[in-house]
């Protein structure tokens, strides 16, 4: 339960590359536990603390994968947050087309689970990343 809390906390709190292993290591536990919802949680979170240390391209693999797990597991909700967060790290890898897509995916989860702010976000990631397509 500890690793979960530091995952939440950790996800929202400026990180160095030096504590990388740290979701790294929760994302191995839940995965020999066989727990895959928390390893999707912890998969997320371990693309946001990459993508903070500049490494783009691992982030964008681990909230693939994320996005994946919460496909398999019904999490509709979860899928849309990891489609947002892999639309902003492929946005900053300058693969603006696949973000685009990206956040359109999580627009269209969020209307459909009714979350009007992750939708607006979404939106706002989506608009960003169209207005940047055309300079």
């Amino acid at each position: 339960m500890v690793i979960v809390q530091w995952i939440v906390v950790g996800a929202f709190t400026p990180v160095t590359v030096a504590e990388v292993p740290q979701p790294l290591d929760a994302v191995t536990i839940f995965k020999e536990t066989g727990d895959r919802h928390r390893e999707g949680m912890a998969l997320n979170n371990l693309g946001g603390a990459l993508d903070r240390a500049d490494r783009v391209e691992e982030a964008i693999t681990a909230h693939q994968d994320a996005v994946t797990i919460f496909k398999e597991t019904g999490d509709r909700h979860r899928e849309g947050g990891s489609l947002n967060n892999l639309g902003l790290a492929l946005d900053r890898a300058g693969r603006v087309e696949e973000a685009i897509t990206a956040h359109q995916d999580a627009v269209a989860i969020f209307r459909e689970t009714g979350d009007r702010h992750s939708e607006g976000m979404a939106l706002n990631n989506l608009e960003m990343n169209q207005t940047s397509q055309q300079t």
